[in-house]
């Protein structure tokens, strides 16, 4: 299976494998050792790595493909219970001027209309923003995987799950758990209905209220201008231009 990172894996037998070239290998590489640092209570077990990728468990697919209240409160433990008090890896520092820049010069490429209003957020979101702590990167709904055999007791119990796929910190993306709780939001908003075809039904509603702030719709409006590149589909890209802009309009009105 290919992914849209470009990456490849491959299921064989109880492990699943990641690996790709060039650039990208060198990405999952470093990824490995990312899974690593998280730990086995929120990524899967990594068996070995090489230049070019690793070897971890195989897990299955979470049995749920949208979010629920429940599949929601289930990934936040995760992040609160083993990621967001530890602390992060890398610090952006400064007044955020180059990350500025960068979300800034992605928007005027891929969504021009939607760069002021992203900038006026930003403005808005900074006092609201976390201390730095550890992040996974990218908790969405697609990242979530459980055991082999996991037993599911809908709606009374949830499995926890394991979030796959972590993103490295990177000079431009800092380490605030806004950034994570902004691709629950991308989740919740429809992204992953969007990608398979189905009309999207948004309820960023179900994010716990204590989340709720300025600063988890700046980075969700952020996390959506930053996917629009990888949308191969044009249909699929005007439709997360149209959920962007749902998010930008519902900062509005917090």
């Amino acid at each position: 299976m290919k992914t849209t990172s470009g990456a490849h894996v491959n299921v064989v037998g109880s492990y699943a494998v990641k690996y790709g070239r060039g650039d990208v290998g060198r990405r999952v590489r470093d990824q490995a050792d990312y899974v690593r640092h998280l730990g086995e209570a929120v990524c899967p077990t990594v068996v070995r790595t090489f230049p070019n990728g690793y070897v971890m468990e195989r897990l299955d697919p979470h049995p749920l493909k949208e979010a629920t209240p429940g599949f929601v409160r289930s990934i936040i433990d995760v992040l609160q219970d083993h990621v967001w008090h530890r602390p992060p890896q890398y610090v952006l520092g400064g007044d955020w001027r180059l990350h500025r820049e960068y979300v800034q010069g992605r928007a005027r490429e891929w969504a021009p209309w939607a760069a002021r209003p992203i900038e006026n957020l930003y403005v808005i979101a900074a006092p609201w923003l976390s201390p730095p702590c550890l992040t996974h990167g990218d908790p969405t709904i697609e990242n979530c995987m459980v055991d082999v055999g996991c037993e599911i007791n809908f709606p009374w119990s949830y499995p926890t799950p394991y979030l796959i796929d972590p993103l490295p910190p990177k000079m431009l993306i800092p380490q605030v758990k806004e950034v994570d709780l902004g691709k629950v939001m991308q989740s919740l908003y429809g992204y992953e209905a969007v990608k398979a075809g189905f009309i999207p039904r948004p309820h960023p509603e179900w994010l716990p209220e204590e989340f709720v702030t300025p600063a988890v719709y700046y980075w969700t409006a952020v996390h959506f201008v930053r996917l629009l590149p990888y949308q191969t589909e044009h249909a699929v890209r005007k439709e997360c231009e149209v959920l962007l802009m749902e998010v930008l309009k519902d900062a509005c009105d917090l």
